[in-house]
């Protein structure tokens, strides 16, 4: 069998990720237990929601537990079909009266997100595949196994073809790849003001599905005199998958969402 390069990994990860998130169930119920907490200003909060999403435009109904009111939002905090390896914008805001927002658009600020997808390379048996991806330049991890029960770890550096001119400065930094599957087990990204934002994957039968978000960052006053440094912890647990809305306020689309299409 022909041994793998980082870049092909990543890219067989990507492709795994992409045909995952266009498979993905049409309606997801779950309930996320979320822990916000802001350390300069000693305050923290947790939000427990119960919440029905129409995976092809993350439309939801929120149900604050036990007894609260509901909303109908963007899936909260994110979607749990959400495929961290993909062009995406993620927006964020809290404040302390259980106003938290959290969406995630296609890279434009609308529309669905797009999975990055890659042409399969076809080697022959016999031959060493060396590709180059033309974003990033990965590396396995010290801790990176190839064994078929194993995990691959990949570092990952963004090449100036990618940073130079972008409007962005939030890229992918370590990726965790399940052996078994080429899924991702664990997708971080990192940016300046101390952003992180790391999405776990675990399975729920053969169905693969967020698990765990991060997301911290530093947020500065007028000519940075005084800054504000918080995180979000999300976990999801309790999924019920469905072909039909669990709620009338969310129906089937009248239109199918745009799914991922490969780029070069």
């Amino acid at each position: 069998m022909p041994a793998l390069t980082p870049d092909i990994a990543f890219e067989q990860a990507a492709n795994a990720a992409a045909a995952a998130w266009a498979a993905r169930p049409a309606y997801v119920t779950y309930v996320t237990h979320t822990h916000i907490e802001v350390q300069s200003a000693r305050q923290s909060l947790n939000v427990d929601r119960l919440v029905a999403v129409r995976s092809a435009d993350d439309v939801a109904i929120l149900k604050d537990l036990p007894n609260g009111g509901q909303s109908m939002a963007p899936a909260f905090p994110i979607s749990p079909t959400f495929d961290a390896l993909a062009y995406f914008r993620l927006n964020t805001n809290a404040n302390w009266h259980k106003q938290i927002f959290a969406s995630i658009t296609g890279p434009n600020g609308t529309g669905p997100i797009v999975p990055i997808t890659f042409k399969d390379p076809k080697p022959s048996d016999n031959e060493v595949v060396v590709t180059s991806l033309r974003f990033y330049y990965p590396k396995f991890a010290s801790d990176s196994s190839d064994a078929p029960d194993g995990h691959m770890h990949l570092t990952m550096t963004a090449l100036p073809t990618l940073t130079n001119g972008n409007g962005s400065d939030f890229y992918i930094n370590d990726v965790v790849i399940d052996n078994a599957t080429m899924l991702p087990l664990s997708v971080t990204y990192i940016g300046k003001d101390d952003r992180k934002f790391q999405i776990d994957y675990g399975f729920v039968g053969k169905t693969w599905i967020v698990k765990h978000a991060f997301f911290e960052q530093t947020r500065y006053a007028v000519l940075k005199v005084g800054r504000v440094h918080y995180t979000a912890d999300a976990t999801f647990e309790d999924y019920q998958f469905s072909d039909t809305s669990p709620d009338p306020r969310i129906p089937p689309l009248a239109t199918p969402a745009p799914t991922a299409s490969p780029s070069a």
